[in-house]
């Protein structure tokens, strides 16, 4: 590993950093214990892992330098050289600090989180990785080590339909009855499904407090559910909305 690749690669990651928006947070950035000497952040694509790593790196440290270094592991550069290696530079030159973005590009990575974690104490450790990321999974066990946040959004969608449609689909399961979430009546999981996408998209998209975004998600549910039963809008059948797209077809030939 030759100085001048070295310098070239920090170059390259300072660029990056340098061109992250500041005007918008995820909702979990102020929320991450950052002085924990090990923090993962899994999402999926798109979730704004990268850009909150970014951001913490600039606002924390002025970008990378003396203190702090980042580095994305889908740069071609780790094809040639060890990020063991990277972090021992970096270290003996003052480093306390190494960010890890895409994690999931290094096999087996969990060992090598393991080694940093081993090999450098005094090394503080941010990484971010796919949702899929098996924390424990392997023979090394980082699980104990670290704070995992997650940025998923989808998880949020779904838990709270199920949430909110779930014990009504018992109850008619119990009664012999087919559950009325499959069947044409007033709008039930729509609003569900509403709510919470009114609470995420005010969390993540506009970084509202989340007590206000509680209050809105009742507002929304609530709200949908009592205008369907007021004006008796209902949910179609399979058989209405096949003749519906149907219709759309012969519109268009």
């Amino acid at each position: 590993m030759e100085e001048k690749d070295v310098l070239s690669l920090i170059d390259r990651m300072d660029y990056l950093v340098s061109k992250v928006s500041s005007a918008f947070h995820r909702y979990l950035f102020d929320e991450i214990k950052w002085k924990n000497r090990l923090v993962g952040i899994k999402g999926g694509r798109g979730t704004g892992k990268t850009t909150l790593l970014r951001q913490h790196v600039r606002e924390t440290f002025g970008g990378v330098g003396e203190k702090a270094l980042y580095v994305s592991l889908d740069d071609l550069w780790f094809s040639r050289n060890s990020l063991i290696d990277l972090a021992d530079w970096h270290r003996k030159r003052g480093g306390t600090h190494l960010f890890i973005d895409e994690v999931h590009y290094l096999k087996p990575w969990q060992t090598y989180i393991k080694n940093l974690t081993d090999f450098f104490p005094d090394l503080s450790i941010g990484y971010t990785g796919s949702s899929m990321l098996k924390i424990d999974y392997g023979g090394a066990d980082i699980s104990r080590r670290q704070i995992v946040y997650d940025l998923n959004g989808p998880a949020v969608l779904l838990m709270g339909t199920i949430t909110a449609v779930g014990g009504g689909m018992l109850r008619d399961v119990f009664l012999g009855e087919v559950p009325r979430i499959f069947q044409p009546s007033n709008l039930y999981a729509i609003c569900a499904f509403s709510g919470s996408l009114a609470y995420l998209l005010l969390v993540r998209v506009v970084a509202a407090d989340k007590l206000w975004a509680l209050l809105a998600c009742i507002v929304v549910t609530v709200g949908l559910r009592r205008w369907s039963l007021r004006y008796g809008v209902t949910s179609i059948t399979t058989a209405q909305m096949e003749a519906r797209i149907g219709s759309l077809f012969k519109r268009r030939g």
